[in-house]
């Protein structure tokens, strides 16, 4: 009994750590790829970027014309009372890379008609067999001298039916009703669409970014392409205006 009693004595008093040695052990930190606190490599912040155009021309803001069901075409440009954008790209290096989008066949319009995505959904509401075509017209690099591709045909023969699409790294794409100009666009690269009220809000680490704003031709409308640049901070939000207005 006396041995055994010893023995216990030993073990627990060896697997004690005294108040010194506690003290002087650094903590533990978890470390990312590049060597830094995890927490410091999560930190982010905002970008409230607002597209706005403060001269739009009154053409821009008119129906183009009629569909083939006798409805009026969406004007090229919709601005809220403070000038504001709705439906334009706002794209931004080191923003969230983008997923997927959907855009559903209604009768003589496809809707969104401006999306950010990798990979693209096709459904239809239409009860007949429908055929749209989606063209690649360039990429972000050329977002100013775009140029139509080979068409690609889409085919939707019921309401319900849904067709999915990958789509190239920087592309930028046209969707549109097959023998018709309502159309929809389509960019994979990281950013995001204005709201209603012409604005896109972007998480982007800290440090310098540049941006560019890009409202696509519609109705007549030609491109618009806008850069400008702005600086986040961690765990704060910045805001930038970009003007679509004569340079």
């Amino acid at each position: 009994m006396v041995v055994r009693l010893a023995l216990l004595l030993v073990v627990g008093c060896g697997g004690k750590k005294s108040a010194g040695e506690d003290a002087t052990r650094a903590p533990v930190v978890a470390v990312d790829a590049a060597g830094s606190g995890a927490g410091s490599a999560a930190a982010k912040g905002d970008v409230a970027i607002r597209v706005e155009w403060k001269a739009v021309p009154t053409s821009a803001r008119q129906s183009p014309g009629r569909t083939s069901c006798n409805t009026a075409r969406p004007p090229a440009v919709t601005p809220t009372t403070m000038w504001g954008i709705p439906d334009a790209i706002v794209l931004a290096d080191r923003a969230p890379a983008p997923a997927e989008a959907r855009i559903t066949l209604a009768e003589c319009a496809v809707t969104p008609r401006i999306a950010i995505a990798s990979t693209l959904i096709v459904e239809s509401t239409v009860e007949r067999p429908a055929t749209l075509t989606l063209t690649k017209h360039g990429t972000i690099g050329s977002l100013g001298a775009l140029q139509a591709g080979d068409a690609r045909a889409i085919q939707l023969p019921i309401a319900g039916h849904a067709v999915s699409v990958s789509l190239d790294a920087g592309g930028v794409y046209r969707l549109a009703i097959a023998g018709s100009d309502d159309a929809a666009w389509i960019v994979n690269a990281p950013g995001g669409v204005t709201d209603v009220a012409g604005l896109a809000t972007l998480r982007l680490p800290p440090g310098a970014h540049e941006a560019t704003a890009w409202l696509p031709a519609r109705g007549g409308q030609e491109w618009k392409v806008v850069k400008s640049t702005v600086t986040v901070e961690a765990n704060a939000v910045a805001e930038l205006a970009i003007d679509l207005g004569p340079r």
